[in-house]
Order: C-alpha cells, then structure tokens, then sequence
C-alpha cells in the first residue's frame, strides 16, 4: 500500500505546496519525480527531493507523484498551503537501486525504433486553424526502450492530450543499458491543409531541435 503524505508543518504558503519526495525504503531523497495536480501544475523534483508546486486554487489539490522506478503515488485533497513529505514505493523491493540517466533527446535518437506522428482530429484543426500552441514535457524511456513516463512541465493548451498519448504510444527506443529521461519542448502550428510539429530550438541543449512530424 502506498504511504500517505505526511504533513511536517501548516505554515500557509497561498496558493502553493512544497515538500519532499522520499524512497519508502531507505529514506533518499528521490530526483527527477514529476509532482502534479493531474492538471495544469507540476514540477520536478531536485536532487535533494525537494519540490515546490505554485499557482495553485483552491483551498485543497490531489496530489500526484510519478517517477519510472516507483509506483504511481496519489493522495486527494492537500491542503494549499501546507508543507508535505511523500514516501514512494519502488515499483519492486527486490530490485537493486536503477540509475535514472538525464540525457539528451538528441543523443537517445540513434536507439529510436519508431516515433509516429500525433493524430488530431479533423475538427480539432479546424477549431484551432491558425494557432501555435507550446509544451515541454518530462519522457522517461525504460530500459525495455517503451515510454514509462509522459508528464507535463508546460502542457501545450488544448493540444496537450494528443501529445501525451502520441509520445506514450508513438514512441519506442531499443532496449537501453540504464532508464533514461529527457526534456522535449514542442511548438505545434495549424492549418486546414497540413499540421506540422516542429521541436523548438533553445539554448538548453536538452531540448534540440528535432525531425519534423506531421500528423494525419
């Protein structure tokens, strides 16, 4: 059974959670763990554990923890406000302990099997014909090669489910040595005759520029 969050203190911080994200087992600070709303908030984890979700309505949120190595974790109805510690279960105890390497987009495509274009609805082009909408995402590929993780850092607007479940689905990379998670940022720009998504440059050489896709 997943362990509650545990409330260390209620200093009111408006519209805010912070906290730490712990292993359950030996207590280590976990890095690299997507903290959400299961909205529109979230952050990562850093190396000490420790995050900070803001922005928040609302005089309580639910809670969701996830990160490759680790159960799903999730508890309704956090206080805004409060200062929390949540202790996640490694997906099996009997495992030893899995590097997560942070590496490039760019550097994991050579072990790329097959990235399918994201598929929009017809009406949904033509409701949003003429728009550019952004995201940047949190993808964690398991060392089966599959997506273990798809989480929302900047959730690209109206267009956000399509691309989760086109990265979840659509993607799969040869087995890897170790799991391996990455930061892609994405611009997407409607037409009635084609849309294209386009990866943006940057100067965080996490998020390369990327092949073109085009979905149906």
């Amino acid at each position: 059974m997943l362990a509650p969050a545990a409330l260390l203190c209620t200093t009111a911080i408006h519209g805010t959670i912070a906290g730490k994200v712990v292993d359950a087992l030996t207590g280590r600070p976990v890095r690299g763990a997507v903290v959400s709303d299961g909205k529109l908030a979230a952050t990562l984890t850093d190396r000490q554990g420790a995050f900070e979700l803001e922005g928040l309505s609302g005089a309580a949120i639910d809670v969701i923890v996830q990160h490759p190595e680790y159960l799903i974790f999730a508890q309704p109805k956090v206080p805004v406000g409060t200062r929390v510690e949540i202790k996640l279960q490694p997906t099996s105890i009997q495992a030893e302990p899995i590097e997560i390497v942070e590496t490039r987009e760019e550097d994991l495509r050579p072990m790329l099997r097959a990235q399918a274009p994201f598929n929009f609805p017809f009406k949904f082009s033509f409701l949003h014909h003429g728009e550019v909408m952004k995201g940047l995402y949190r993808v964690c590929v398991a060392k089966d090669g599959h997506i273990s993780l798809v989480a929302a850092l900047e959730p690209a607007a109206d267009a956000d489910p399509y691309v989760k479940e086109g990265i979840a689905q659509g993607w799969e990379y040869k087995p890897l040595s170790k799991p391996a998670c990455f930061t892609w940022r994405v611009t997407l720009r409607f037409n009635l005759k084609r849309s294209v998504i386009r990866p943006n440059t940057s100067v965080d050489q996490s998020v390369p520029l990327g092949p073109e896709l085009q979905p149906k």
